[in-house]
């Protein structure tokens, strides 16, 4: 079944993303952390300007008004709930305006500013379509053990899944072409990152794994569901994915 068209997008920000560089940041509930992920953002990349897009997942602490002080543009969720539809709506937005590379990062202070060089760059330079970013081949402050063992054996799991060595499973700081990210099914409404990464792989895109530091979070709750249930929604996500290939580009969401 193709996916479903697109409504509107969410309201418009004012200004050209032309060609610029737009990294769409999911937020709930994080007003104590998302000022200072805007404003670390560099102002430019390789000469293109760079535009935060917080998209507010139904918060209920002021997310949206700490995020507009700081700086970034704020649309709410299209929707529904969930870390997928909050990105999807960022990359709908995105590329109605013409951006030519959508990044990824969490609000939470895990994901450091600083990392967005090494994944962007590539893909405004045509040596990659999608860049990933791997704690395993750079840093992470590990906070419960089970977690890094989950990546591990999910890194086997995801590798037999797309025919190619990947070493994180689920960073969550990932980036992409325009182009690319038309050419994937994106449908999930959690466990964004596996089905992102197998998507780009069914779609036979480019995908070059960047290390990465990841730091424990600096204020607040994960809201990652219980350890059994993660490991299950992820695994369904994979499947469900692969299953799909290419009976449909990005779903726009409702």
């Amino acid at each position: 079944m193709s996916p479903a068209p697109l409504p509107a997008s969410p309201p418009v920000p004012t200004g050209s993303w032309q060609d610029a560089v737009v990294v769409t940041i999911p937020a709930r509930n994080e007003a104590a952390c998302v000022a200072d992920v805007v404003r670390a953002l560099p102002a430019q990349l390789d000469g293109r300007p760079v535009h935060a897009l917080v998209v507010d997942d139904h918060s209920t602490d002021g997310t949206a008004e700490v995020a507009r002080a700081a700086g970034a543009h704020v649309v709410p969720a299209t929707g529904g709930q969930g870390q997928g539809v909050a990105l999807r709506t960022g990359y709908t937005l995105a590329l109605d305006r013409g951006a030519a590379v959508i990044a990824a990062m969490d609000a939470d202070g895990q994901h450091q500013a600083s990392d967005l060089p090494a994944l962007v760059l590539p893909v405004l330079r045509g040596e990659a379509d999608v860049t990933v970013g791997s704690r395993i081949l750079g840093s992470s402050e590990w906070t419960v053990r089970t977690r890094h063992v989950g990546v591990w054996v999910f890194a086997v799991v995801m590798s037999l899944a797309t025919g190619r060595r990947v070493t994180d499973p689920a960073c969550g700081l990932h980036a992409a072409s325009a182009a690319a990210l038309k050419a994937m099914r994106l449908a999930e409404v959690q466990f964004h990152t596996a089905e992102f990464l197998v998507a780009a792989a069914v779609a036979g895109l480019r995908v070059q794994e960047v290390p990465v530091r990841v730091l424990a979070r600096v204020a607040g709750e994960s809201r990652k569901p219980p350890t059994l249930r993660y490991a299950i929604g992820f695994l369904r996500t994979i499947v469900r994915t692969r299953w799909h290939g290419r009976r449909g580009a990005l779903r726009r969401v409702r």
